[in-house]
């Protein structure tokens, strides 16, 4: 492997200690997952919360990321003080962060109004996408050029080379703290607005230690004289790595949500072990660096390409004894909310580590090859809009039509075949037989977990974009609804009480002419709207899949029997309440558990707010509570939330 031209090595910066610019390359990726985690929930309430927002809001962070290590990537690989851009870099994202928190609020008013109450879900995804691209790209940008900029000062101040694996690592290791300390600790004690105020703060601790670490530091006024050397097979493998990458991720995190408790903080304990394995994987890669460059690179990279084949392999079968680790260590653990993240994590664990750890070492050795030929910026910049794509492709299109086995077993061969050699006969062929077993040996698997007690079966099972959706029925004919394998609320067998949860408002109101539903899960008690022959109801529910199925419970809109038919939307809730002009008399929300993902933002004073001017003079709204499942500190913020609206 050639040494990097290098402008100097200066004394000044040369003897000041190199654990003060790891610290600042871990507190860099730190601020920079954290504002991903507080920005998707402030965005979440214009954009809401339907996969086609959801996926948009992760594109346009990875699009921005893209393009900050495209466009500056190069400018900065022939910077004589690579400093100067990183101190830059790290002031526009801290202002710009400060500045959202004027902005963002502004910006929830008026982009549900553009993108309106039932939007196309080509509008809807080319709206969020391009408002949040733009609201979000002077931070993305700079973020994308961070890790470029780190890796000139190292080579340039210290003297280091092939020690991108150990930048890597450690930002990496940094985005796993700002992924637990944002969802965990941060934003439950300071709110969202405070929390990027902290991050924001980080982003001036990394200035202050760049001042620290290069103040009076010198090298030639001229460029280092890195020349760029065009590698498209390179940057080829850096899109199809982050494609692949992203999408393990995105099909597992979907398939886990049958499992674990799917709360905004199941996903975080998922996000920070997938990253967590990536730094690991980068920093062995940086441990035994010696025997990788020293081998011929392309039989390293083929070697490794195999390597995470076969881990996401094991991953997947990993995954498929997920369901049944987890019950045992709720039937082993005690119980309590740190240990149900600990056990979620645990799972987490036996399904990211081994597949995460070989993706960081991969990249490590990608990126070790960029930085001796077309720069360390336009790799991360391909392999950063592989991932972007990767949401959309694996989560909307392949998920829904293949399936989640074959989906992953898709991600496995494609990282198989990028590191086939074509020339080696005799491996090719004992690759192709090894595919053909393993789809042998796979073929009964089914990535499908379903909760029945005994004497219930499963007469409808729906795997969406959204959710996968079943309908279970018991030995009595009854029949229930699971979201992501968790019970809704209600039933056949409950079908009268139900029906109270509409009487109740509607007769308290006692001469509505028009009404909302918030939620709809069964359906049943929105049926019980029909009973009101002057009433226009308008019925709104995230999952479309749980419409689907809501004739399976009786519950018909289009042919059953309302004097008015009803109009149902798929759409998220809270979003629909900022975006519809229309005014009801009554309005009716379902009853939403507030630590599931999303849904304690139907809690907030914003939301009741916004609930509010969607009511006529003299109008009602109910709000139903799942008061079996709250604890008392949770329902007296809820009512005393609710009491002062």
């Amino acid at each position: 492997m050639n040494a990097s031209p290098l402008a100097v090595v200066c004394p000044a910066t040369r003897t000041k200690p190199l654990v003060l610019f790891l610290l600042m390359v871990t507190l860099s990726g730190l601020a920079g997952l954290g504002y991903q985690m507080v920005w998707t929930q402030l965005l979440a309430v214009a954009l809401g919360h339907e996969i086609v927002a959801v996926l948009a809001v992760v594109s346009a962070f990875f699009c921005g990321l893209a393009a900050g290590a495209f466009v500056l990537g190069q400018r900065i690989r022939q910077a004589s003080q690579p400093q100067r851009w990183y101190l830059l870099l790290e002031v526009v994202i801290g202002v710009w962060a400060l500045i959202l928190i004027v902005l963002i609020p502004w910006f929830n008013q008026w982009l549900p109004s553009l993108i309106g109450p039932s939007p196309s879900a080509l509008f809807h995804w080319a709206a969020a996408f391009s408002a949040t691209l733009l609201l979000l790209f002077p931070a993305t940008f700079a973020m994308g050029a961070t890790l470029p900029a780190m890796e000139r000062m190292l080579v340039q101040h210290w003297g280091y080379d092939n020690r991108v694996p150990l930048l890597y690592s450690m930002n990496t290791l940094g985005a796993v703290l700002g992924t637990l300390l944002a969802t965990f600790l941060l934003i439950p004690s300071l709110g969202l607005n405070l929390t990027q105020g902290v991050l924001a703060g980080v982003n001036w601790v990394c200035v202050g230690l760049v001042l620290l670490l290069f103040w009076g530091a010198k090298t030639k006024d001229e460029s280092t004289g890195l020349s760029y050397t065009p590698a498209p097979g390179l940057l080829a493998l850096g899109f199809s790595t982050g494609l692949l990458g992203i999408g393990y991720e995105v099909l597992v995190v979907r398939v886990l949500s049958q499992i674990l408790e799917n709360t905004v903080y199941s996903f975080a304990a998922l996000l920070a072990v997938y990253l967590l394995g990536v730094s690991l994987g980068a920093w062995i890669y940086q441990r035994n660096i010696s025997r990788h460059v020293n081998k011929p690179w392309t039989l390293v990279l083929h070697n490794w390409l195999r390597v995470t084949a076969v881990c996401c392999l094991l991953g997947m079968l990993a995954l498929w004894l997920a369901n049944e680790s987890y019950l045992w260590l709720l039937n082993n653990m005690a119980r309590g909310w740190m240990n149900a993240i600990l056990m979620e994590i645990a799972v987490a664990s036996l399904v990211f580590l081994l597949p995460t750890m070989a993706m960081g070492a991969l990249f490590s050795h990608l990126a070790i090859k960029a930085v001796d030929t077309s720069g360390l910026g336009p790799l991360l910049g391909w392999n950063t809009l592989g991932a972007a794509l990767a949401p959309l492709l694996f989560g909307v299109v392949l998920l829904p039509l293949m399936g989640a086995k074959n989906a992953l077993l898709l991600v496995m061969l494609g990282y198989l075949a990028l590191g086939l050699n074509l020339q080696d006969k005799s491996r090719l062929t004992t690759a192709v037989l090894a595919l053909l077993v393993v789809a042998v040996m796979l073929a009964p698997l089914k990535l499908r977990f379903i909760h029945v007690p005994p004497n219930t079966e499963v007469v409808a099972y729906q795997e969406g974009v959204m959710a996968a959706v079943a309908v279970v029925e018991d030995a009595n004919g009854d029949r229930h609804l699971k979201v992501n394998n968790h019970f809704t609320m209600g039933g056949t067998a409950s079908r009268l009480s139900d029906h109270r949860q509409s009487h109740i408002p509607l007769l308290l109101h006692g001469s509505a002419e028009s009404a909302l539903y918030l939620g709809l899960g069964t359906g049943i008690t929105f049926e019980a709207s029909a009973y009101y022959p002057d009433l226009a109801v308008t019925a709104v529910e995230l999952i479309p899949e749980a419409v689907a199925v809501m004739p399976m419970f009786g519950v018909e809109p289009e042919t059953g029997g309302w004097p008015q038919a009803p109009r149902v939307l798929a759409a998220d809730a809270r979003r629909y309440v900022l975006s519809s002009e229309q005014s009801f008399d009554v309005i009716i929300a379902e009853i939403f558990h507030p630590s599931r993902d999303g849904a304690g933002s139907l809690y907030t004073v914003e939301h009741f707010q916004a609930v509010k001017q969607r009511l006529n003079e003299d109008g009602l709204f109910c709000q139903w509570l799942p008061l079996f499942q709250l604890d008392m500190t949770t329902l007296r913020t809820i009512v005393r939330t609710f009491i002062q609206v």
